[in-house]
C-alpha cells in the first residue's frame, strides 16, 4: 500500500535545520523521524579511540565463516563491513547505506548476550526505534569497524550502542538502538 510522508519544517537557522517526518499508511502512522542537518564547517576534533582489534586485511571469507559460526556470548561486538560494490560520492547516501547496515546489525548484540541467533526459529526480533550521528564523513564501500555493545536487556526489548570507525581510526559516526527480543519456546 501506498505511504505518504508528512514533513514538517521544525527549525530553519543559518547553520542548523531541523525536520519531522511522519509515515502514514491506512490512514495511521507506521514511522516518525526527527532529522537535524548541520552546514560543514571546521574546528578542533576530539574522538574515542577505535579498539585494537585484527584490520580487515585479516578477515576471512564470509561463507567460510558462517560454516564455522559458533555460539559466543561477547561482551561486546567489533566487525569489519563494507558495501560490496563502488558507491557513488553522494555523503547522504553514504549515511543511508551506513544506517541499514547499523540497523541490522546492532540489535544481534542483544540476542547473543543470551546465547542467541538471529536465525534462531523461535526468535522474533525488530528495530524498536533507532539513532544515528554522523561525525565525520566517510564511504561505505571503505572498510569501516561496527565496536557494538549491548547495554541491558529487559521486558522483551534490548538497548544496544555502537560506534562506527574507519581502518586508519576516526569515529565517523555513532548509533543507539532498541529492539523488539522476543522468545517464543515451544
Amino acid at each position: 500500500m501506498p505511504i505518504l510522508y508528512e514533513v514538517d519544517r521544525i527549525r530553519d537557522g543559518r547553520s542548523f535545520a531541523t525536520r519531522r517526518v511522519v509515515a502514514i499508511q491506512h490512514g495511521r502512522a507506521i514511522f516518525t523521524m526527527s532529522v537535524s542537518f548541520h552546514i560543514q564547517e571546521s574546528s578542533q576534533e576530539y574522538h574515542l579511540s577505535m579498539p585494537q582489534v585484527d584490520g580487515p586485511e585479516d578477515l576471512v571469507d564470509w561463507t567460510d565463516y558462517l560454516a564455522t559460526f559458533q555460539r559466543e556470548i561477547p561482551e561486546d561486538m567489533a566487525h569489519w563491513f563494507r558495501a560490496a560494490a563502488p558507491v557513488p560520492d553522494d555523503q547522504a547516501l553514504q549515511q543511508a547505506l551506513l544506517t541499514y547496515a547499523v540497523d541490522m546489525w546492532l540489535l544481534d548484540c542483544s540476542i547473543m548476550a543470551h546465547g542467541y541467533q538471529f536465525s534462531d526459529p523461535d526468535m522474533q526480533m525488530a528495530s524498536l526505534d533507532h539513532s544515528m550521528w554522523f561525525l565525520r564523513p566517510f564511504r561505505a564501500d571503505e572498510w569501516l569497524l561496527l565496536d557494538a555493545e549491548c547495554i541491558t536487556t529487559a521486558g522483551a526489548r534490548g538497548m544496544n550502542r555502537a560506534n562506527i570507525y574507519t581502518v586508519d581510526g576516526r569515529l565517523v559516526a555513532t548509533a543507539n538502538q532498541e529492539g523488539l527480543m522476543r522468545r517464543h519456546d515451544g
